[in-house]
Protein backbone atom coordinates (compact mmCIF):
# COMPACT_ATOMS: atom_id res chain seq x y z
CA UNK A 1 0.00 0.00 0.00
CA UNK A 2 1.51 3.68 -0.45
CA UNK A 3 2.31 5.56 2.08
CA UNK A 4 -0.53 8.54 2.57
CA UNK A 5 0.48 12.07 1.60
CA UNK A 6 -0.46 13.18 5.03
CA UNK A 7 0.99 10.65 7.62
CA UNK A 8 -0.80 9.83 11.09
CA UNK A 9 2.20 8.71 12.65
CA UNK A 10 5.58 8.08 12.94
CA UNK A 11 5.05 4.64 13.16
CA UNK A 12 3.80 4.78 9.45
CA UNK A 13 6.81 4.01 7.24
CA UNK A 14 7.14 3.62 3.62
CA UNK A 15 8.43 -0.26 3.01
CA UNK A 16 12.17 -0.15 3.83
CA UNK A 17 12.10 3.48 4.16
CA UNK A 18 12.42 6.27 7.05
CA UNK A 19 9.56 7.11 8.97
CA UNK A 20 7.48 10.25 7.55
CA UNK A 21 8.35 12.85 10.29
CA UNK A 22 11.55 12.53 8.55
CA UNK A 23 10.66 14.46 6.14
CA UNK A 24 6.92 15.31 7.03
CA UNK A 25 5.34 16.15 10.07
CA UNK A 26 4.06 13.36 12.20
CA UNK A 27 0.91 13.17 13.59
CA UNK A 28 1.51 14.10 17.06
CA UNK A 29 2.95 17.52 16.18
CA UNK A 30 -0.13 18.97 14.73
CA UNK A 31 -2.52 20.85 17.27
CA UNK A 32 -6.09 19.12 17.61
CA UNK A 33 -7.71 21.28 15.17
CA UNK A 34 -5.02 20.10 12.34
CA UNK A 35 -5.55 16.18 13.18
CA UNK A 36 -9.42 16.23 12.51
CA UNK A 37 -8.93 18.06 9.32
CA UNK A 38 -6.08 15.38 8.28
CA UNK A 39 -8.91 12.50 9.24
CA UNK A 40 -11.03 14.12 6.94
CA UNK A 41 -8.61 14.57 4.07
CA UNK A 42 -7.67 10.77 4.36
CA UNK A 43 -11.02 9.34 4.36
CA UNK A 44 -10.36 11.86 0.90
CA UNK A 45 -7.87 10.18 -0.19
CA UNK A 46 -8.88 6.41 0.29
CA UNK A 47 -11.90 7.07 -1.95
CA UNK A 48 -9.92 9.07 -4.92
CA UNK A 49 -7.36 6.12 -4.67
CA UNK A 50 -10.54 3.52 -5.53
CA UNK A 51 -11.68 5.60 -8.21
CA UNK A 52 -9.17 7.29 -9.79
CA UNK A 53 -5.97 5.91 -11.13
CA UNK A 54 -3.93 8.50 -11.76
CA UNK A 55 -2.21 9.45 -9.15
CA UNK A 56 -0.74 13.17 -9.35
CA UNK A 57 -4.81 13.85 -9.73
CA UNK A 58 -5.46 12.36 -6.55
CA UNK A 59 -2.31 14.39 -5.08
CA UNK A 60 -3.53 17.53 -6.33
CA UNK A 61 -7.37 17.01 -4.62
CA UNK A 62 -6.01 15.88 -1.19
CA UNK A 63 -3.36 19.10 -1.04
CA UNK A 64 -6.45 21.67 -2.09
CA UNK A 65 -8.85 19.90 0.25
CA UNK A 66 -6.63 19.79 3.14
CA UNK A 67 -5.55 23.68 2.49
CA UNK A 68 -8.98 24.84 2.43
CA UNK A 69 -9.86 22.39 5.89
CA UNK A 70 -7.14 23.86 7.56
CA UNK A 71 -7.86 27.63 6.87
CA UNK A 72 -11.02 27.15 7.59
CA UNK A 73 -10.77 25.49 10.74
CA UNK A 74 -7.96 27.72 12.02
CA UNK A 75 -10.22 30.94 11.68
CA UNK A 76 -12.57 29.25 13.59
CA UNK A 77 -10.63 27.90 16.15
CA UNK A 78 -8.69 31.42 16.61
CA UNK A 79 -11.58 33.95 17.47
CA UNK A 80 -11.13 36.95 18.76
CA UNK A 81 -11.19 37.24 22.83
CA UNK A 82 -14.63 37.64 24.32
CA UNK A 83 -14.60 41.47 25.48
CA UNK A 84 -14.65 40.44 29.34
CA UNK A 85 -11.63 39.01 28.49
CA UNK A 86 -10.10 42.29 27.33
CA UNK A 87 -7.46 43.76 29.73
CA UNK A 88 -9.28 46.67 31.86
CA UNK A 89 -7.69 49.89 32.38
CA UNK A 90 -9.07 52.72 34.55
CA UNK A 91 -7.82 56.03 33.27
CA UNK A 92 -8.66 59.47 35.23
CA UNK A 93 -10.27 62.40 33.37
CA UNK A 94 -12.27 65.49 33.95
CA UNK A 95 -14.90 67.16 31.97
CA UNK A 96 -12.98 70.35 30.10
CA UNK A 97 -11.18 70.27 26.65
CA UNK A 98 -7.50 69.24 27.03
CA UNK A 99 -8.94 65.39 27.21
CA UNK A 100 -10.45 65.89 23.79
CA UNK A 101 -8.35 62.93 22.55
CA UNK A 102 -9.75 60.84 25.43
CA UNK A 103 -13.21 61.99 24.68
CA UNK A 104 -12.57 60.80 20.98
CA UNK A 105 -11.38 57.65 21.60
CA UNK A 106 -14.16 56.80 23.83
CA UNK A 107 -16.79 57.73 21.43
CA UNK A 108 -15.02 56.66 17.86
CA UNK A 109 -14.39 53.05 20.09
CA UNK A 110 -10.51 53.56 19.25
CA UNK A 111 -10.49 51.54 22.90
CA UNK A 112 -12.53 48.94 21.65
CA UNK A 113 -10.58 48.50 17.89
CA UNK A 114 -7.55 48.01 20.37
CA UNK A 115 -9.66 45.25 22.71
CA UNK A 116 -9.24 47.28 25.66
CA UNK A 117 -12.01 48.55 28.46
CA UNK A 118 -11.29 51.84 29.65
CA UNK A 119 -13.13 52.97 32.73
CA UNK A 120 -13.11 56.74 32.43
CA UNK A 121 -13.33 57.91 36.00
CA UNK A 122 -13.89 62.05 36.79
CA UNK A 123 -12.39 63.83 39.23
CA UNK A 124 -12.67 67.36 40.43
CA UNK A 125 -8.52 68.19 39.62
CA UNK A 126 -5.26 66.82 38.63
CA UNK A 127 -3.84 67.03 42.28
CA UNK A 128 -6.83 64.89 43.38
CA UNK A 129 -6.06 62.58 40.10
CA UNK A 130 -2.73 62.86 40.75
CA UNK A 131 -2.92 60.95 44.44
CA UNK A 132 -5.33 58.48 43.31
CA UNK A 133 -2.64 57.23 40.75
CA UNK A 134 -0.15 57.59 43.11
CA UNK A 135 -2.59 55.07 45.63
CA UNK A 136 -3.17 53.01 42.64
CA UNK A 137 -7.22 53.85 42.95
CA UNK A 138 -6.48 54.60 38.78
CA UNK A 139 -4.07 53.15 36.60
CA UNK A 140 -3.31 56.32 34.66
CA UNK A 141 -4.73 59.19 32.82
CA UNK A 142 -6.21 60.77 29.69
CA UNK A 143 -4.30 63.93 30.84
CA UNK A 144 -2.59 65.61 33.42
CA UNK A 145 -1.34 68.43 34.49
CA UNK A 146 2.34 68.97 34.12
CA UNK A 147 2.86 70.99 37.29
CA UNK A 148 1.28 67.56 39.14
CA UNK A 149 3.42 65.22 37.03
CA UNK A 150 6.32 67.09 37.92
CA UNK A 151 5.26 67.61 41.64
CA UNK A 152 4.67 63.31 41.45
CA UNK A 153 8.29 62.92 40.29
CA UNK A 154 9.75 64.98 42.41
CA UNK A 155 8.61 63.13 45.73
CA UNK A 156 7.44 60.06 43.87
CA UNK A 157 10.36 59.17 41.57
CA UNK A 158 9.87 56.98 39.37
CA UNK A 159 5.83 56.16 39.66
CA UNK A 160 5.17 58.10 36.38
CA UNK A 161 5.15 58.04 32.63
CA UNK A 162 3.64 59.91 30.08
CA UNK A 163 2.45 58.27 26.99
CA UNK A 164 0.84 61.47 24.97
CA UNK A 165 1.44 64.94 25.29
CA UNK A 166 -1.17 68.33 24.78
CA UNK A 167 1.60 71.60 24.37
CA UNK A 168 0.18 74.72 23.72
CA UNK A 169 1.35 77.61 21.68
CA UNK A 170 0.70 81.82 21.62
CA UNK A 171 -1.73 80.66 18.21
CA UNK A 172 -3.74 77.96 20.16
CA UNK A 173 -7.32 79.20 21.04
CA UNK A 174 -8.30 76.36 23.74
CA UNK A 175 -7.72 78.36 26.79
CA UNK A 176 -8.53 82.30 27.70
CA UNK A 177 -8.83 85.01 30.13
CA UNK A 178 -12.02 86.21 30.02
CA UNK A 179 -13.68 89.76 30.52
CA UNK A 180 -17.12 90.44 31.26
CA UNK A 181 -19.18 92.01 28.01
CA UNK A 182 -19.28 95.17 29.11
CA UNK A 183 -15.99 95.16 30.98
CA UNK A 184 -14.01 98.39 30.18
CA UNK A 185 -10.84 96.09 30.62
CA UNK A 186 -9.36 96.13 26.78
CA UNK A 187 -5.91 94.85 27.60
CA UNK A 188 -3.98 92.62 29.88
CA UNK A 189 -2.35 95.55 31.64
CA UNK A 190 -5.42 96.54 33.02
CA UNK A 191 -5.70 93.25 35.10
CA UNK A 192 -3.63 94.90 37.65
CA UNK A 193 -5.49 95.28 41.38
CA UNK A 194 -8.48 93.00 39.83
CA UNK A 195 -10.14 89.42 41.09
CA UNK A 196 -9.24 86.64 38.71
CA UNK A 197 -10.81 83.52 38.88
CA UNK A 198 -9.55 80.38 37.91
CA UNK A 199 -10.80 76.48 37.80
CA UNK A 200 -9.74 75.15 41.23
CA UNK A 201 -6.56 73.17 41.00
CA UNK A 202 -3.03 74.40 42.37
CA UNK A 203 -1.63 73.79 38.75
CA UNK A 204 -4.16 76.59 37.41
CA UNK A 205 -3.37 79.01 40.23
CA UNK A 206 0.40 78.89 39.44
CA UNK A 207 0.06 79.99 35.89
CA UNK A 208 -2.11 82.94 36.93
CA UNK A 209 0.76 83.74 39.24
CA UNK A 210 3.24 83.46 36.41
CA UNK A 211 1.48 85.57 34.41
CA UNK A 212 0.94 88.54 36.63
CA UNK A 213 4.58 87.89 37.44
CA UNK A 214 5.23 88.62 33.47
CA UNK A 215 2.66 91.28 32.94
CA UNK A 216 3.58 93.62 36.55
CA UNK A 217 6.78 91.86 38.02
CA UNK A 218 4.63 90.52 40.63
CA UNK A 219 2.77 87.60 40.96
CA UNK A 220 0.81 89.57 44.10
CA UNK A 221 -0.22 92.34 41.16
CA UNK A 222 -4.17 90.90 41.37
CA UNK A 223 -5.96 88.96 43.11
CA UNK A 224 -6.44 85.06 42.12
CA UNK A 225 -9.74 82.86 43.40
CA UNK A 226 -10.53 79.25 42.64
CA UNK A 227 -13.64 79.14 41.85
CA UNK A 228 -15.87 76.03 41.09
CA UNK A 229 -17.24 75.51 37.69
CA UNK A 230 -21.05 76.26 38.78
CA UNK A 231 -19.90 79.90 39.62
CA UNK A 232 -17.52 81.03 37.42
CA UNK A 233 -19.84 82.86 35.03
CA UNK A 234 -22.02 84.09 37.88
CA UNK A 235 -19.77 85.73 40.02
CA UNK A 236 -18.48 86.92 36.55
CA UNK A 237 -21.67 88.26 35.59
CA UNK A 238 -22.42 89.81 38.79
CA UNK A 239 -19.10 91.32 39.08
CA UNK A 240 -18.30 88.85 42.07
CA UNK A 241 -14.68 88.55 39.59
CA UNK A 242 -13.34 90.74 37.07
CA UNK A 243 -11.80 87.66 34.71
CA UNK A 244 -11.64 84.07 34.23
CA UNK A 245 -8.75 82.22 33.43
CA UNK A 246 -9.32 78.31 31.97
CA UNK A 247 -9.26 75.99 29.18
CA UNK A 248 -12.49 75.34 26.85
CA UNK A 249 -15.47 74.83 27.19
CA UNK A 250 -15.63 77.78 30.15
CA UNK A 251 -14.16 80.39 26.80
CA UNK A 252 -16.59 78.90 24.39
CA UNK A 253 -19.45 78.69 26.85
CA UNK A 254 -18.88 82.72 27.46
CA UNK A 255 -18.33 83.47 23.88
CA UNK A 256 -21.83 80.97 23.02
CA UNK A 257 -24.12 83.04 26.07
CA UNK A 258 -22.33 86.50 25.57
CA UNK A 259 -21.58 86.55 28.99
CA UNK A 260 -18.05 87.94 28.52
CA UNK A 261 -15.50 88.33 25.70
CA UNK A 262 -11.93 86.97 24.70
CA UNK A 263 -9.19 89.42 26.46
CA UNK A 264 -6.24 87.10 25.37
CA UNK A 265 -6.02 83.75 24.23
CA UNK A 266 -3.59 81.01 25.83
CA UNK A 267 -2.14 83.09 28.66
CA UNK A 268 0.03 80.37 29.76
CA UNK A 269 1.88 79.91 25.82
CA UNK A 270 1.76 83.74 25.67
CA UNK A 271 3.58 84.77 29.40
CA UNK A 272 4.80 81.52 30.48
CA UNK A 273 6.78 79.73 27.81
CA UNK A 274 6.19 78.92 23.93
CA UNK A 275 5.48 76.09 23.30
CA UNK A 276 4.42 75.29 26.76
CA UNK A 277 3.95 71.69 27.79
CA UNK A 278 0.27 71.65 29.73
CA UNK A 279 0.05 68.22 30.56
CA UNK A 280 0.36 64.42 28.88
CA UNK A 281 -1.66 61.34 29.21
CA UNK A 282 -0.10 59.24 31.81
CA UNK A 283 0.46 55.85 33.29
CA UNK A 284 1.24 54.77 36.67
CA UNK A 285 4.58 53.04 36.21
CA UNK A 286 3.70 49.67 38.25
CA UNK A 287 0.52 49.41 35.87
CA UNK A 288 2.63 49.94 32.76
CA UNK A 289 5.45 47.65 33.85
CA UNK A 290 3.09 45.18 34.72
CA UNK A 291 0.32 45.21 31.73
CA UNK A 292 2.85 46.29 29.45
CA UNK A 293 0.50 45.06 26.61
CA UNK A 294 -2.58 46.90 28.02
CA UNK A 295 -1.02 50.51 27.85
CA UNK A 296 0.37 50.25 24.69
CA UNK A 297 -3.59 49.45 23.75
CA UNK A 298 -4.37 52.59 25.15
CA UNK A 299 -1.85 54.53 23.80
CA UNK A 300 -2.13 53.23 20.47
CA UNK A 301 -5.67 53.96 20.29
CA UNK A 302 -5.10 57.34 22.00
CA UNK A 303 -2.75 58.11 19.27
CA UNK A 304 -5.48 57.12 16.18
CA UNK A 305 -8.01 59.55 18.10
CA UNK A 306 -4.73 62.41 17.58
CA UNK A 307 -4.48 61.40 13.90
CA UNK A 308 -8.55 61.60 13.76
CA UNK A 309 -8.30 65.24 15.59
CA UNK A 310 -6.35 66.34 13.14
CA UNK A 311 -8.00 66.00 9.87
CA UNK A 312 -10.12 69.08 9.31
CA UNK A 313 -13.51 67.28 8.09
CA UNK A 314 -13.45 65.87 11.13
CA UNK A 315 -13.89 68.99 12.95
CA UNK A 316 -17.70 69.53 13.47
CA UNK A 317 -17.86 65.85 14.63
CA UNK A 318 -15.24 66.19 17.41
CA UNK A 319 -16.66 69.47 18.41
CA UNK A 320 -19.89 67.90 19.00
CA UNK A 321 -17.94 64.65 20.91
CA UNK A 322 -16.75 67.67 23.09
CA UNK A 323 -19.57 68.81 23.99
CA UNK A 324 -21.42 66.01 24.88
CA UNK A 325 -18.70 64.26 27.08
CA UNK A 326 -17.83 67.34 28.87
CA UNK A 327 -21.95 68.01 29.39
CA UNK A 328 -22.00 71.51 27.35
CA UNK A 329 -24.77 72.91 25.36
CA UNK A 330 -24.98 72.68 21.48
CA UNK A 331 -25.36 76.27 21.22
CA UNK A 332 -21.84 76.19 22.41
CA UNK A 333 -19.95 74.02 20.40
CA UNK A 334 -18.90 76.12 17.26
CA UNK A 335 -16.80 78.36 19.57
CA UNK A 336 -15.04 75.46 20.73
CA UNK A 337 -11.68 75.87 19.54
CA UNK A 338 -8.85 73.54 17.88
CA UNK A 339 -6.14 71.71 19.83
CA UNK A 340 -3.62 69.36 18.82
CA UNK A 341 -0.76 66.96 20.45
CA UNK A 342 2.59 65.67 21.05
CA UNK A 343 3.05 61.53 20.06
CA UNK A 344 6.06 60.34 21.75
CA UNK A 345 7.37 60.78 18.51
CA UNK A 346 7.00 64.39 17.99
CA UNK A 347 7.68 65.51 21.33
CA UNK A 348 10.37 67.95 21.81
CA UNK A 349 11.50 66.41 25.49
CA UNK A 350 13.43 69.87 25.69
CA UNK A 351 10.63 71.72 26.20
CA UNK A 352 9.97 69.96 29.19
CA UNK A 353 12.90 70.04 30.50
CA UNK A 354 12.77 73.71 30.50
CA UNK A 355 8.88 73.60 31.82
CA UNK A 356 10.65 71.71 35.09
CA UNK A 357 13.40 73.77 35.70
CA UNK A 358 11.24 77.20 35.17
CA UNK A 359 9.03 75.47 38.27
CA UNK A 360 11.88 75.26 40.13
CA UNK A 361 12.90 78.44 39.78
CA UNK A 362 10.06 79.89 40.55
CA UNK A 363 9.81 77.80 43.72
CA UNK A 364 7.05 75.74 42.28
CA UNK A 365 9.06 72.79 42.66
CA UNK A 366 11.47 72.18 45.76
CA UNK A 367 14.13 70.48 43.80
CA UNK A 368 15.20 69.25 40.02
CA UNK A 369 13.17 66.85 37.89
CA UNK A 370 14.87 65.12 35.16
CA UNK A 371 12.18 64.61 32.56
CA UNK A 372 13.23 62.45 30.40
CA UNK A 373 12.42 60.33 32.69
CA UNK A 374 8.96 60.70 32.29
CA UNK A 375 8.96 60.03 28.73
CA UNK A 376 7.73 56.27 27.98
CA UNK A 377 10.54 54.51 25.64
CA UNK A 378 9.56 51.75 23.43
Amino acid sequence: MKPRLLSRGCETRPAGGSPHCATRKCWSHYPAYRRDAFDVVNVIEDHMRRVCPNTWVVAVVVRVTAAFLLLSVAACSHKAPAKADWPLVRLGYQRVGPYRAFFVAQEKGFFREEQVRVEGIEFPSSNVMGQAQLAGKIDGSGFMSFPVVFAMEQDAPGQSVCYLILPMTAQSRYSAVIVPAASKVTTPEQLRGLKLGVYPSSTNVIYAKMMLERLFGSSDAAQVIQIEPPNQFTLLASGGIDALIGPDPMPATALARNIGRVLVYSPDARYVMDPMPVGCGSFARAFHDQHPEAAKRVQRAMEHAVDYLREPKHRAEVQSIVARRAGIDAAVVGQLGDIDYWKLSEADPSALQRLADLLEKEHVLSRHVATAALLLHP
